[in-house]
């Protein structure tokens, strides 16, 4: 498989890569002594079910620990939901991060691409409401998005997940460089508060560096064993 991911700094040497949520200044003095500290413990297993990973993360974002699902980074999270979901037919924006496309043809799923407009900034916009159909079993979203930076206005964003939720689609919303953004609260912290419309956490799913946050229903199916105990992925049953 060809290698289409970002932060290639070592066929491209001396260039400053934006294509990948790393800080160009590198680790803080805070990462660099807690990987010291780490060290002491490398004799052992790492914790399978991340706990105080969860715990933290569930802490800083808001939401319930169950609702985490920490992996070997974004990518691994990808492939494990698309072959727990199994989807026959999903639905790209393009242009957008390549590994979406690559977990999806792994299950031989079809797929359909709609093209953002150039003299729109590659911006999302009220027209990809049509697109979303009854065929469809999966759509990738990325906010903002990956190359073009645009992030998807929360009025419409909230219309796309209603309509998901309607035509039983599973939607997968990426905000891996929320933080870079204007707004950098992720849309995941307003959906977990009261009021939030009854199953919205059983068609959307986030993830940010490597972490997925999603419904504890949604977690166990893709790793159904105690603390991910099982590795085995499990084709899901949509609502």
């Amino acid at each position: 498989m060809e290698y289409g991911h970002g932060g290639d700094i070592y066929t491209y040497k001396g260039m400053l890569d934006f294509s990948v949520n790393v800080n160009p200044f590198g680790p803080s003095e805070a990462v660099l002594e807690a990987a010291k500290r780490g060290i002491d413990k490398c004799c052992a297993y790492p914790d399978s079910q991340c706990r105080a990973l969860r715990e933290a993360l569930a802490a800083k974002l808001g939401v319930p620990q169950e609702y985490i699902l920490p992996g070997n980074g974004a990518a691994d999270l990808f492939f494990s939901l698309v072959t727990a979901e199994r989807p026959k037919k999903a639905l790209i924006p393009v242009p957008a991060f390549s590994e979406y496309e690559q977990a999806l043809r792994t299950v031989d799923c079809q797929i359909r691409y709609y093209q953002t407009e150039k003299k729109e900034n590659f911006r999302l916009t009220e027209r990809f409401l049509e697109e979303l159909t009854e065929d469809l079993d999966l759509v990738f979203l990325c906010s903002p998005s990956n190359p073009a930076g645009q992030v998807i206005p929360e009025d419409l964003l909230r219309r796309i997940i209603r309509r998901c939720g309607e035509k039983k689609i599973r939607l997968v919303l990426d905000e891996c460089f929320i933080e870079f953004a204007l707004c950098s609260t992720g849309f995941y912290q307003d959906a977990c508060h009261p009021g939030t419309a009854p199953g919205i956490w059983d068609h959307i799913g986030h993830r940010a560096d490597g972490t997925a946050v999603q419904s504890a229903s949604a977690v166990e199916r893709l790793y159904p064993g105690p603390g991910g105990g099982d590795r085995r992925p499990v084709r899901s049953r949509r609502p």
